[in-house]
């Protein structure tokens, strides 16, 4: 089993897949994203919902959706299929089209779509059993992070500052100590045995896993709020965890080097993490 793409409408193995050099999201990181995960044997996991905030994301920036958008859970089941895994990471990007480095463009230009076929992301079992450290960092990016963009240097320039601090995280908090979320994950507190996470802006991305959460945890009986959160009311909580497509439910014991609750994972994050099926 190798790695696969799907380019130009053929599958090709991942390190064969080309894209041109004028395409803007090369030039311009002029596109949009979506991570799809399989479970339970290989069916990918609220596909729907991926497909949904793609939508809006192009919306969000004006690229088109090609007419094969229509085909394409056909092509992620193949895509699957022919791969191989155990469970599958899928990811989906659409590109404004190509065309010469110019800022403006001709309408219609064609999007261009690219998805990658890989093993899911296993993490490995120490950082649930003992969680991961975070730092904090300055809201440096554009004010439309609710668009799914490929568009991520800020990202990932905080991501690597918390490297070199020996750190995995980095959460953005805006002038005002508001906690926006992490590189690549949203950002949850317990306190009092309540969930809480910062009610969506235009600085938190709605989270498929969110949203996910948001709903399961009502259905069981947890109480759970979205709001306005503060660093200094992060800090003091009785838990931190964060989520996303590839980690679940991921403890954050430490933020700035600042020890959160008993300094281990705590009840909720563990229960909130077998809401997730296999």
């Amino acid at each position: 089993m190798e790695d696969l793409a799907y380019i130009n409408n053929e599958f090709i193995p991942a390190d064969q897949a080309r894209v041109s050099i004028n395409d803007r999201g090369y030039t311009f990181a002029d596109g949009v994203y979506e991570v799809i995960c399989t479970r339970e044997g290989g069916r990918p996991f609220l596909m729907a919902e991926h497909f949904q905030r793609l939508e809006r994301s192009a919306a969000g920036v004006d690229i088109p959706l090609p007419p094969s958008y229509e085909n394409w859970p056909d092509i992620i089941a193949e895509g699957i299929k022919r791969a191989g895994f155990p469970e599958t990471m899928i990811y989906i990007q659409l590109t404004r089209g190509v065309i010469p480095r110019h800022h403006s463009f001709p309408e219609p230009l064609e999007p261009q779509l690219l998805m990658t076929f890989r093993p899911r992301p296993q993490h490995d079992d120490s950082f649930y059993n003992q969680g991961r450290q975070a730092i904090t960092v300055e809201e440096m990016r554009w004010n439309r992070c609710y668009l799914k963009t490929i568009a991520l240097l800020p990202n990932i320039l905080m991501k690597q500052k918390a490297h070199r601090q020996g750190c995995q995280e980095a959460f953005f908090i805006s002038e005002k100590d508001e906690v926006h979320e992490a590189c690549a994950a949203n950002i949850f507190l317990v306190k009092d045995g309540v969930i809480i996470t910062p009610e969506l802006n235009n600085y938190i991305l709605p989270g498929i896993s969110r949203q996910y959460i948001i709903d399961r945890a009502r259905e069981t009986g947890m109480q759970i709020i979205c709001r306005t959160c503060y660093l200094e009311e992060m800090l003091a909580a009785d838990e931190v965890f964060i989520t996303s497509t590839t980690v679940d439910a991921m403890p954050i014991t430490r933020v700035d080097n600042r020890q959160i609750g008993s300094g281990t994972p705590g009840p909720i994050t563990e229960k909130v993490r077998r809401l997730f099926p296999s």
